[in-house]
C-alpha cells in the first residue's frame, strides 16, 4: 500500500507540472505565430508592392519598346532610301563621267581645230591689207603664237571667238571695196600721200592727189608688193571718184597684172 501511495504522490506531481508548462508552451507557440504571420504580411506587402512597381516599369518599357521599334522602323525606311539614293547618285556618276569623257573627246578634236585655224591666220596674217590689219588688231594680239605659248591662258571659247572675229572681218573685207588713205614713201626717199583701192585682199590700186604716183599692188610671200606703173594713173583717178561719188558711176576697165 505504502508502494501504491507513492506512485500516485509522484504521478500528481508530474500532471502538476505539465499543467504548469502547458501555458507557457502555448504561449511561446502564439508567439512564433504571431511573428511569422507578421512577417508573411510584411513579405505579401512587399511583394504587391513589388508586383505594383513592375506592372508600371513594364508598361514604361513596353512604351520604350514601341518607340524604339518605330524609330527603327523609320531609319529602316531611311536607309533603304539612301540605299536608293546612292543607287541614283552612282548612276548619275557614271553619266556624268560618260558625258565628261565625250566633252573631253569633243574638246580635243576642237582644240585641234582652233590650232589648226590659228596658224592658218598667222600665215595668212603678212598677205592682208593694212587697212584690215588695223581693223583685227586687238583679236590679233590676243592669239597666241603657238599651242605652247597658249599654255591655258585662255579657254578654248575665248580663242575660237577670236579666230571667229578675225576670219569674220577678213570674209567681210575680201567681199569690198575698200578706199584707204595714208602716207608712202617712195623710192628716193619721199613721202606723199596716197589714196589705195582695195579689190578685197587680192589687188589693190594706189594714186595719189598729183596722178604722178600710181600702180598696182598684190600680196606676195614677205608682204604686199606695191608696183609702180603711171600709165595707169587716169583710170586709177577714174575708179577713185566713182568710189568717193558714187553718184558719178560708169564702167571702168581696171586693168589686173597677174603674177
Amino acid at each position: 500500500m505504502p508502494g501504491n501511495c507513492f506512485k500516485k504522490t509522484v504521478l500528481l506531481l508530474i500532471f502538476i507540472c505539465f499543467a504548469g508548462i502547458s501555458p507557457i508552451i502555448a504561449q511561446s507557440k502564439m508567439d512564433t505565430a504571431r511573428t511569422t504571420l507578421k512577417a508573411w504580411i510584411e513579405t505579401e506587402k512587399k511583394l504587391a508592392q513589388e508586383n505594383s512597381k513592375w506592372a508600371r516599369e513594364e508598361d514604361t518599357l513596353k512604351g520604350i519598346i514601341e518607340v524604339m521599334n518605330s524609330e527603327i522602323s523609320t531609319l529602316e525606311k531611311k536607309i533603304d532610301k539612301s540605299r536608293a539614293e546612292v543607287s541614283k547618285a552612282d548612276a548619275k556618276r557614271g553619266e556624268l563621267l560618260a558625258k565628261r569623257e565625250n566633252l573631253k573627246k569633243a574638246s580635243g578634236i576642237i582644240q585641234a581645230r582652233i590650232v589648226e585655224l590659228e596658224q592658218k591666220i598667222h600665215a595668212l596674217y603678212p598677205l592682208l591689207p593694212n587697212p584690215l590689219k588695223t581693223t583685227i588688231a586687238p583679236l590679233y594680239s590676243r592669239m597666241p603664237k603657238s599651242e605652247k605659248d597658249a599654255d591655258g591662258k585662255q579657254s578654248l571659247s575665248a580663242r575660237m571667238q577670236n579666230v571667229i572675229g578675225i576670219l569674220s572681218q577678213v570674209d567681210k573685207f575680201n567681199s569690198s571695196i575698200i578706199l584707204d588713205a595714208g602716207l608712202r614713201q617712195l623710192d628716193d626717199g619721199r613721202q606723199v600721200e596716197i589714196k589705195t583701192l582695195y579689190l578685197g585682199i587680192a589687188y589693190a590700186y594706189f594714186i595719189d592727189s598729183t596722178g604722178e604716183y600710181a600702180g598696182y599692188g598684190v600680196p606676195e610671200a614677205e608682204g604686199w608688193n606695191w608696183v609702180s606703173d603711171s600709165s595707169m594713173s587716169q583710170v586709177i583717178a577714174s575708179a577713185v571718184q566713182v568710189y568717193e561719188d558714187p553718184q558719178k558711176a560708169s564702167y571702168i576697165n581696171l586693168p589686173v597684172t597677174i603674177r
